[in-house]
C-alpha cells in the first residue's frame, strides 16, 4: 500500500461545474490520504473512512493528471478493506446491526472496485452475523426477531443445518409445530452435521415425550400412547418415552407394544429402583398375550417382593404348571 508522505505539484486548472482545482486541492488530498492510512492502523475506522472517501472525492475531481489518478487508484484499492474492518470492529463490539449495514456497503464497494478478496470475505460473514445478531435478540426474548435473522442467514447459507436448529430451538416457545417442522427438515437435510441432527431428533422426541406426559394425570391414553410413540421415534434412548408408552399401551390393550416398551426400559434399567414394576407389568403383558410360559418367568422374579408377593404366588400357582 503507498503512502504518499511527500508529492510535488504543479498548479494547474480544471474546469468543473463545481468551480476549479489546483495543486492545493491536491495537496489536500494527500493529506487527506496520509491521514486516513494512519486513522487506519490506529483502528479509528471512521475517521479513516472519512479522510479516505474526501481523497477520492478529490483526486477524482482532477482531470488529466497522473498523481491524482494515483491517489485515486490508491483510495478505490483501499476503501473496502477500511470499511470491512469496520465492520470487524462493530462486531467485535457486538453492534450486529450496525455491522450488517456495513458489510453490506463493504460488498457494494467491493464489487465497485473489483476487490474479490474482500468481496468473498464479507459475504461469508454476512451470514455468521446474522446468526449472532439472531441469536442476541432470542436471547432478550425477541423471538420473532431472532428467527427473521435465522432465516435471512438461512437465505444466504442454504445448506447450514445449524441455522435450521436455532430456528426450531427459538420456535418451541411459541410454536411447537413449527419448530417440528423446522427439526424435521433439518433431520432430512442432505449434509446435515451429525451433532446437529442428533440434536434436532432429541429436541422433537422431547417436544413429544412432554405432550405424552401431560395426557396421563387426564387418562388419555390414547394421547399419550401417540405422542410416546412419535418420541421414540426419534429418540430411543430415554427410558421415560418407552415407561410412558408402555403404560398406555397397556391401558390399551396393545400387549405386542407393551412388552416392547418394557423390555427397552428393562434392558436399559436393569437395577433401576422401579425394576420389580417393570417386571410385573411384562408380567401383565405376556400373560394376556397367551406367554404362560414368559409370563410366568417374570412373575416368579418378583414373588419376593412385598408390594407384589401375593399378587405375584397367585399367577405362579395359576400359569406356572
Amino acid at each position: 500500500m503507498k503512502i504518499f508522505k511527500t508529492l510535488t505539484v504543479t498548479a494547474f486548472f480544471a474546469f468543473f461545474s463545481l468551480g476549479c482545482l489546483s495543486a492545493q486541492d491536491l495537496s489536500e488530498a494527500v493529506e487527506l490520504y496520509n491521514g486516513a492510512i494512519k486513522a487506519f492502523q490506529e483502528s479509528q475506522y471512521t475517521q479513516a473512512i472519512s479522510d479516505i472517501e474526501k481523497a477520492l472525492q478529490i483526486a477524482t475531481a482532477v482531470e488529466d493528471d497522473e498523481q491524482a489518478l494515483d491517489i485515486k487508484a490508491n483510495c478505490e484499492k483501499i476503501i473496502p478493506q477500511f470499511y470491512f474492518s469496520y465492520a470487524k470492529q462493530q462486531i467485535k463490539d457486538k453492534e450486529y446491526a450496525e455491522a450488517l449495514q456495513i458489510l453490506n456497503k463493504t460488498m457494494g464497494l467491493a464489487e465497485k472496485y473489483n476487490d474479490d478478496e474482500v468481496l468473498i470475505s464479507a459475504e461469508d460473514l454476512t451470514p455468521q452475523v446474522y446468526i449472532a445478531k439472531g441469536s442476541v435478540d432470542v436471547e432478550a426474548g425477541n423471538i420473532e426477531e431472532g428467527i427473521a435473522a435465522y432465516r435471512t442467514a438461512l437465505e444466504l447459507d442454504k445448506n447450514n443445518s445449524t441455522i435450521y436448529l436455532r430456528i426450531a430451538m427459538a420456535q418451541r416457545a411459541n410454536d411447537e409445530a413449527g419448530a417440528l417442522t423446522s427439526f424435521d427438515q433439518l433431520i432430512a437435510m442432505e449434509g446435515a452435521k451429525p451433532d446437529d441432527v442428533a440434536t434436532a431428533k432429541k429436541q422433537a422426541s422431547n417436544i413429544y415425550l412432554k405432550r405424552a406426559a401431560a395426557a396421563q394425570p387426564a387418562k388419555k391414553w390414547n394421547e399419550m400412547y401417540e405422542n410416546a410413540q412419535k418420541a421414540a421415534g426419534y429418540d430411543n434412548s430415554n427410558t421415560q418415552t418407552f415407561k410412558l408408552l408402555g403404560m398406555s399401551a397397556i391401558e390399551l390393550k396393545k400387549w405386542k407394544d407393551a412388552i416392547s416398551a418394557y423390555e427397552a426400559v428393562l434392558s436399559a434399567e436393569p437395577n433401576a429402583k422401579d425394576k420389580n414394576t417393570t417386571i410385573y407389568r411384562l408380567g401383565m403383558a405376556y400373560e394376556n398375550s397367551n406367554n404362560k410360559a414368559k409370563a410366568c418367568g417374570f412373575y416368579k422374579q418378583i414373588v419376593g417382593d412385598a408390594q407384589f408377593k401375593a399378587f405375584a404366588e397367585q399367577k405362579v400357582k395359576e400359569l406356572c404348571q
